[in-house]
C-alpha cells in the first residue's frame, strides 16, 4: 500500500492520519485473518519505489502459525516513522549533550555556580526562537509579509535535532568569550560591576561584529525557494540576534552581578581594597562614569559659583 498523505509533510495533521491509516489496515487485518497485523514499527528497508516498512505481529494468537505483514509505504510515511524513531533518542541525546558541556565548563570555570547561569541563558533564546518559529511558519502569523514566511502547518523532522546543537554551540561560544574576561577582571581586583563593565565594553565589539556576520550568513538561507531552508535560515538568525544582543549584552551582566561571592563559588575571590567604577580609569569608558564625572563638575562649578558670590 503507498500512502500520500494530503498535506505538508510535517504538519500536525500528518502523524494522525498515518496512524488512522495504520488502524484501517489493522481492523481489516482482524477481519480477515483473525490477528493483529500491527503493533509497532520495526525495522525498515529501502527499495526502488521508496521505503517499506514491515510491521509483524504483535502476539495476538491466529488460526495458524504464519505471521502477517503489510507493507506501508511513501515519502511522508518514510518520514514518519525515522522521525518516531529519531525523536525518541532525543531526549537521552540532549541530556547528554547539554550535560557535558555543563561539566566541562564547570571544571574550567571552577564554578559550581556556571551550570545554573549557563542554563538560563542557554534555554532563553532557544524557547524565544521556537516559540517565533511557532507563529510564524505553524501559525502563518507573516504569511502575507513574505514568501520565505509562507505557512507550512508545522516543522521539518530535522530542524529541532539539528538546530538545537547549532544553537547551544553558538550560545556557549559568546557566552564564554565574555565570562573569561568578567573573570579575568574579577580575579585583579576589580569589584562585580566594574569587572562587567570592562569585560563587556571590551568584547561586546567583538561579539557584536561576529553576530551580525553569522546572522547575515543565516538570513541568505530566506530566499531559498524551500520552506525548510527558509525555517532554518529563520530560527538560525534570530538564535544569534538573540544571543548577541540580549543575552550577552543584558541577561548575562544582570546574572552575573546578583551574587558576587555565589557567583565564582568555591573560589574565592578579592573583596578588599577592590576597584570600583568610580575610579578614573572609567570615566568615558560608560555612561555611569560620564554621568558622574558631569554631576561632580556641575557640583563643582555650583559650588565655586556660590563661593565668589
Amino acid at each position: 500500500i503507498e500512502g500520500t498523505v494530503p498535506f505538508f509533510p510535517f504538519a500536525k495533521e500528518s502523524q494522525p492520519f498515518i496512524d488512522s491509516v495504520y488502524d484501517i489496515i489493522d481492523e481489516e487485518a482482524v477481519k480477515q485473518h483473525g490477528k493483529h497485523g500491527y503493533s509497532k514499527l520495526d525495522s525498515f528497508t529501502r527499495d526502488w519505489t521508496g521505503l517499506y516498512f514491515r510491521n509483524l505481529d504483535s502476539g495476538v494468537s491466529s488460526t495458524d502459525n504464519t505471521e502477517l505483514e503489510f507493507l506501508f509505504c511513501g515519502n511522508e510515511v518514510g518520514y514518519d516513522a525515522i522521525m518516531r524513531k529519531v525523536y525518541g533518542l532525543f531526549p537521552l541525546m540532549t541530556a547528554l549533550t547539554l550535560g557535558s558541556v555543563f561539566l566541562v565548563l564547570s571544571l574550567m570555570l571552577r564554578s559550581l555556580f556556571a551550570p545554573i547561569r549557563l542554563a538560563l541563558t542557554l534555554f532563553l533564546p532557544l524557547l524565544a526562537v521556537y516559540g517565533a518559529g511557532v507563529i510564524i511558519y505553524q501559525d502563518g502569523a507573516l504569511e502575507s509579509v513574505a514568501s520565505c514566511f509562507t505557512k507550512t502547518g508545522g516543522f521539518y523532522w530535522f530542524i529541532p535535532i539539528l538546530i538545537t546543537s547549532i544553537v547551544c554551540g553558538l550560545a556557549l561560544d559568546y557566552d564564554v568569550f565574555l565570562l573569561t574576561r568578567i573573570i579575568e577582571h574579577r580575579s585583579s581586583g576589580y569589584d562585580i560591576r566594574a569587572s562587567i563593565t570592562k569585560a563587556t565594553c571590551e568584547t561586546g565589539g567583538t561579539i557584536a561584529s561576529a553576530g551580525i556576520i553569522m546572522t547575515l550568513a543565516f538570513g541568505g538561507m530566506l530566499f531559498a525557494n524551500q520552506a525548510t531552508m527558509n525555517l532554518s535560515g529563520f530560527i538560525l538568525g534570530l538564535a544569534v540576534l538573540l544571543d548577541t544582543f540580549v543575552v550577552n549584552t543584558l541577561l548575562v551582566p544582570a546574572l552575573m552581578s546578583l551574587g558576587d561571592r555565589v557567583a565564582w563559588y568555591p573560589v574565592r575571590m578579592p573583596m578588599e581594597n577592590l576597584i570600583t567604577l568610580d575610579s578614573t580609569e572609567f570615566v568615558g569608558m560608560n555612561g555611569y562614569s560620564s554621568l558622574n564625572g558631569s554631576i561632580d563638575e556641575d557640583t563643582s562649578s555650583a559650588s565655586g559659583s556660590q563661593s565668589q558670590t
